[in-house]
């Protein structure tokens, strides 16, 4: 099975449509909220990046919402 992270924050569109798409899936993932500063140090230092998606899946990233890139990297047509 794969390992999905999500460092997200509540409000965010990108956030909201990334969560529902993994959820119509049946793909389970971590929700990790970057209002707490801990994941939001772990989140900086995981990517370098300060914007929120960030979704890992095993050991591949991917920095905003883009479907495309999630099913390629996931392969998650086949879960």
């Amino acid at each position: 099975m794969k390992s999905v992270v999500i460092y997200s924050l509540p409000g965010c569109p990108h956030c909201i449509a990334a969560k529902k798409f993994f959820k119509e899936k049946g793909v389970e993932y971590n929700d990790l909220n970057v209002e707490d500063e801990k994941n939001a140090e772990k989140a900086v230092q995981v990517s370098g990046q300060y914007e929120v998606p960030i979704i890992l899946i095993d050991d591949k990233m991917i920095i905003g919402f883009n479907k495309n890139k999630i099913e390629g990297v996931a392969k998650i047509k086949k879960w």
